[in-house]
């Protein structure tokens, strides 16, 4: 790791720490600060290891993950209410004793939902990653990705790779993960997505009303309606199913036609023999 981006990192950790120190002159304010160093430091933890803006969103294959992007975005957005909150009323002097209310079930069902998303499609990806790649699927995703000359185009198991990280773009997001459909939207994809974006800002709006209007003694973690959390999950459970079903088949291997001729020859030599018999047979009489 570079010295840059060590410093880079303390720096956005000492924002974390002492920035809710002013929380109560200006929650709001401390909020998007807390938000804004919270990104900064995912940002530069991915410049650090991968070299790439947004390479915190990158996964083993060099594209760019959906289920790594939700995950990073519910751990900013909850992890910069609990620093204003926990750290702000920890510089104030007021009690912690009773901040076991900002862990409601419907903030753990939210974090459940999305780290979970996270770890089902880590399994079913080396699942896929394990399995044989089809002997013509990497040519066939190559003319279907109109990358001929195979410059990004590579294979894992049955997966879909880039075969350089600076191949990752924001397109990987949406697009298939097997070489079967790497070409092709998915749709599953595009609506976790719009649920992951509806959510966040609702989350953030209600975050902002509540830090604007209320005390810092007072004020939680924002909380979703139930029925966008029930909408969230059922749209993780659609990804999921759909991401575990295999689209790259292996194909059948062809019989050559000198094979059944080959195996039926034993059978001709004697019907052929058979016939020579009996017209000897025949001819003796």
């Amino acid at each position: 790791m570079k010295a840059s981006s060590a410093l880079a990192m303390l720096v956005c950790v000492a924002f974390i720490a002492v920035a809710p120190r002013f929380a109560s002159q200006n929650a709001i304010a401390v909020l998007w600060v807390e938000l804004a160093a919270l990104l900064a430091l995912m940002i530069t933890v991915g410049v650090a290891v991968t070299g790439r803006f947004w390479g915190i969103l990158i996964n083993e294959r060099n594209v760019m993950s959906l289920s790594r992007f939700q995950a990073v975005l519910w751990t900013v957005l909850v992890l910069a209410d609990f620093a204003t909150i926990l750290l702000g009323r920890a510089w104030k002097g007021i009690s912690l004793s009773n901040a076991q209310d900002l862990l409601r079930p419907d903030l753990l069902m939210l974090m459940g939902i999305s780290l979970g998303s996270a770890v089902g499609t880590s399994i079913v990806n080396a699942n896929k990653s394990g399995k044989p790649t089809p002997a013509t699927a990497v040519q066939d995703a190559q003319a279907n990705m109109h990358d001929q000359a195979g410059d990004f185009t590579a294979a894992q198991g049955v997966m879909y790779k880039n075969k350089n990280i600076t191949d990752a773009s924001v397109g990987d997001l949406f697009q298939g993960d097997e070489l079967a459909d790497a070409h092709m939207t998915d749709l599953s994809k595009v609506q976790m997505f719009f649920f992951t974006i509806v959510s966040a800002v609702v989350f953030l709006g209600t975050a902002d009303a509540m830090f604007t209007n209320m005390t810092l003694g007072a004020v939680t973690v924002p909380q979703l309606p139930q029925t966008l959390i029930a909408l969230m999950g059922i749209s993780h459970a659609t990804y999921l199913g759909n991401k575990a079903v295999t689209r790259t088949q292996s194909q059948p291997a062809v019989q050559s036609e000198a094979q059944p001729q080959a195996q039926l020859s034993p059978q001709q030599n004697i019907v052929s023999g058979t016939s020579q018999t009996v017209s000897q047979s025949i001819a003796q009489q």
